[in-house]
């Protein structure tokens, strides 16, 4: 039986993630990512064409992972079951995707300067989608009663920050497994935003 050559695409696009995460996307060339791959650079651009391709597709995957999960929320969730769906999906991918959920974040500011004007409309657009459905989630909540009423968008970013900031430090096989971050975040979150909890004062 001939066994199955492994993805090479995949391949180029794991160690590349891996060459950004550590030297960022600017700080690494082609003939890096060929270099440790064992390819010649000729060979690695028969898999892509520059290195702004390889980040697009990095960047994409994980974007792609999270508007799935989110397509996958049963319609008949409440809102509140919505966001805690939400919290729970993230760290899944954080726990599944590290390097490259690493590389999203450390790159996302600079699409602009690193991605042509196309693609970095694109995956902004997908990043909209995503925080479009968490704030349209937070308003949900608002007119509902569960939260107070508040700026849904800097609502739904704080519930978005607090779990992306664990692809800083989350470690599998830690003190405390996926879920279980997210839910005491979710917990957290809710105390300080649900209806009846007393308002933060102004400065």
């Amino acid at each position: 039986m001939t066994e199955r050559r492994p993805d090479k695409r995949a391949e180029v696009l794991r160690e590349a993630a891996r060459l950004f995460m550590a030297s960022g996307f600017h700080g690494t060339s082609m003939d890096d990512i060929a270099s440790a791959l064992g390819f010649t650079k000729a060979a690695l651009y028969h898999y892509f064409r520059a290195k702004s391709d390889i980040l697009f597709e990095i960047y994409e995957a994980v974007a792609d992972e999270v508007s799935k999960r989110l397509d996958q929320h049963p319609a008949a969730l409440s809102a509140e079951e919505r966001l805690h769906a939400t919290m729970r999906d993230m760290m899944h991918v954080i726990a599944e995707m590290p390097i490259e959920v690493t590389v999203f974040f450390q790159e996302g500011p600079l699409l602009s300067s690193c991605l042509p004007r196309r693609q970095a409309k694109e995956l902004r657009a997908k990043e909209e989608r995503f925080s479009d459905y968490v704030t349209d989630t937070v308003e949900d909540a608002m007119d509902s009663g569960v939260l107070r009423r508040a700026d849904a968008t800097m609502t739904a970013y704080a519930f978005i920050g607090m779990v992306s900031w664990a692809s800083r430090w989350y470690q599998a096989g830690g003190r405390a497994g996926i879920n279980e971050i997210a839910d005491l975040f979710f917990t957290i979150g809710m105390d300080g935003a649900r209806a009846g909890a007393p308002p933060n004062p102004s400065p």
